[in-house]
């Protein structure tokens, strides 16, 4: 796929302030300073790439087509041209094997020795002596806020990658919709918590704090690592053993179902979302993630609040209860991010949302009325749900197709 500007809209003023900050001197192109990385930042924004093209990566074509664009005064054709020469020649890399390295909260012996997600080959072994991680461990103490954490389960993420970047964002990808479903399996019926300890990640299963890309002998692939910010000590373990049953089951079950869905691509960042939410340790970031999730999952990012409400809410038999409900989580939500301050019962009302979040996620899992696509989804969660109504509507449907033949 081509790159193109989103929704047909090149930002014509930040090409226009390129070109007015563009010199070139014994052949060279240069851009001021000052204004240069921000605004390059800000026109990837604009931009649709290719999906095969790692979010790391994206910029950095970003900026090489500015380069390549401005020997000549830059003009969003002249952009875009530049930006697919660079797109191409990324695509045209040769793929490498590579085995991104990483652990999880858990012990014990795993639900399966290795499962695949797509492309992606992950296996959970007992120790990965063979893959170094000395120098980047040692490397990553003075980003972490803690010590690395013992008796969690290795993990090797095998594929076919064209770059380090890519390996990282596909493995952590993957692992991550293994993680949210196995997740959505131990906590999908618990609403509610009341913690008289110290904060711990709502997830049952989290993610170590390192990753590591290395060939497929064990060498590491450059002096680069990976590490999650938020990660500030060892959270509790995830007993393999006894969920392992329930485990193997829920995994089957979701890829049975997401192998052939419309909705695969939609449910899947759903998913994920769900789980980088519940990887906080801070609740209140939790809570607006979440509600992040609720927008996408309602197709609402773009839309007021009350129809966030509304959809959310016609998943359940008791809707006038759940859009109550709704409306003061929404409120909530609201206060969180723009007083930026923390409430009393953040876990209770997180616990609250988690309901909503996860009733839809399991119903994209499902797609018991095989919607085609996340209009359908809209359409759908926007019917009326009195049936005098919806009888109405079918007749009229019915009407409709007489007439039209």
């Amino acid at each position: 796929m081509a790159t193109k500007w989103i929704n047909n809209s090149a930002p014509n003023e930040i090409i226009s302030i390129f070109n007015q900050g563009r010199s070139i001197k014994n052949g060279k192109v240069s851009f001021e300073a000052f204004s240069f990385e921000p605004l390059a930042s800000a026109i990837s924004t604009y931009i649709e790439f290719s999906e095969a093209i790692p979010n790391a990566i994206r910029r950095q074509l970003v900026v090489r087509a500015i380069f390549d664009a401005g020997k000549a005064e830059i003009t969003p054709h002249t952009l875009l041209d530049a930006l697919n020469s660079q797109q191409s020649r990324y695509l045209r890399k040769v793929n490498k094997k590579l085995v991104v390295v990483t652990t999880l909260s858990a012990s014990g012996p795993p639900p399966f020795k290795q499962l695949s997600f797509d492309g992606v080959r992950f296996s959970f072994p007992k120790r990965i002596e063979k893959y170094d991680r000395s120098k980047s461990m040692e490397a990553a103490k003075h980003m972490l806020h803690s010590e690395q954490p013992s008796g969690y389960q290795p993990v090797l993420a095998r594929l076919h990658a064209r770059s380090e970047d890519e390996a990282i964002e596909r493995s952590l990808s993957g692992i991550d919709t293994i993680r949210a479903i196995w997740n959505l399996s131990i906590m999908g019926k618990v609403d509610w918590r009341i913690s008289h300890e110290k904060r711990r990640p709502i997830n049952e299963l989290t993610l170590g704090p390192l990753h590591t890309v290395h060939t497929s002998d064990g060498r590491t692939m450059s002096e680069r690592y990976w590490y999650e910010p938020s990660f500030v000590g060892n959270a509790r373990i995830c007993d393999f053993k006894s969920k392992a049953n329930q485990l193997r089951r829920s995994w089957m079950s979701a890829q049975r179902k997401l192998r052939n869905s419309r909705l695969k691509k939609q449910c899947v960042k759903g998913l994920q979302m769900y789980v980088q939410a519940f990887d906080q340790y801070d609740f209140a970031t939790s809570f607006v993630k979440l509600w992040s999730a609720l927008e996408y999952l309602t197709g609402t990012q773009n839309d007021r609040y009350e129809i966030t409400v509304r959809r959310a809410a016609s998943m359940f038999k008791d809707h006038k209860a759940a859009k109550e409900i709704l409306q003061h989580l929404r409120v909530r939500r609201n206060s969180l991010v723009h007083t930026l301050g923390e409430h009393n019962d953040i876990e209770t009302i997180t616990y609250q949302l988690k309901v909503f979040v996860e009733t839809l996620l399991q119903f994209y899992v499902r797609n018991p009325f095989d919607l085609q696509n996340q209009d359908e989804v809209r359409y759908f969660l926007d019917l009326p749900r009195d049936s005098s109504i919806i009888n109405r509507r079918a007749e009229l449907v019915r009407f409709g197709r007489k007439f039209m033949i």
